[in-house]
């Protein structure tokens, strides 16, 4: 009898504790694997979201230069002109983020911030039929300096750029750069001329995904030749 009552005897409070630790360690484990799977595809969905986005802006610049007009043909009282801008990635975080820590080490990653504004022969903004008119890029930033995305300011032919309509294209983009080159094949930074550049390469920068407060920017590049109406993705 007293064997039989052994036998069916329950567990006692130590073994008791001893499966809730285990329990609770295996639980725990497998918490920080869903976790981290969690954070991956998050990450790779952003990482997702930034190329597709990034590729749009640099096709919707490239598509408006191929449609650079020369000055002589927009009544030559404008040109082709463009600004060589820089920023850095702490102009990127928002105000919440910045960590002081980490401040002097973002300062140090510059970023292109140029802008080009230049007339075209078709501008598609709200009108029932394309007209001429004038296009302008540029990154938008708020009254503290941070970069708030890539704007297009675009205004109908008669219409003052000052009235120009302004329309967010990006509001992952947080680098816009600029290369122009003439007949010579020179690049340069900066163009202003009444005649458009033979080529540009634009570059796009978009914000992916940040990695311990850091973020990590991808680079979109394209050659485009306004004249040809033509461009090379790379």
């Amino acid at each position: 009898m007293r064997s039989r009552h052994r036998a069916q005897r329950g567990m006692t409070l130590m073994e008791l504790m001893v499966a809730i630790a285990l329990l609770s360690v295996v639980m725990t484990m497998a918490f920080k694997i869903l976790s981290e799977a969690n954070r991956y595809v998050r990450r790779q969905r952003e990482v997702s979201e930034a190329a597709q986005a990034g590729w749009q802006s640099v096709e919707r610049i490239c598509r408006d230069l191929a449609m650079a007009l020369p000055s002589s043909e927009y009544g030559g009282k404008t040109e082709f002109a463009s600004t060589d801008g820089v920023a850095s990635l702490y102009d990127v975080i928002p105000k919440d983020y910045r960590l002081a820590e980490l401040r002097s080490e973002q300062s140090r990653v510059k970023l292109a911030a140029d802008s080009v504004r230049f007339p075209v022969t078709r501008l598609y903004s709200g009108e029932a039929v394309p007209v001429m008119g004038m296009v302008e890029y540029a990154l938008e930033r708020d009254s503290e300096g941070g970069i708030l995305g890539l704007v297009r300011r675009t205004a109908p032919a008669g219409v003052p750029f000052e009235e120009a309509e302004e329309k967010l294209v990006n509001k992952r983009a947080v680098s816009l750069d600029l290369e122009f080159a003439g007949a010579d094949g020179q690049w340069q930074p900066v163009w202003r001329s009444q005649e458009p550049p033979r080529t540009v390469r634009v570059k796009v920068g978009v914000l992916a995904t940040w990695t311990r407060g850091r973020p990590q920017v991808m680079v979109f590049s394209t050659v485009v030749y306004p004249s040809a109406g033509m461009r090379i993705s790379k």
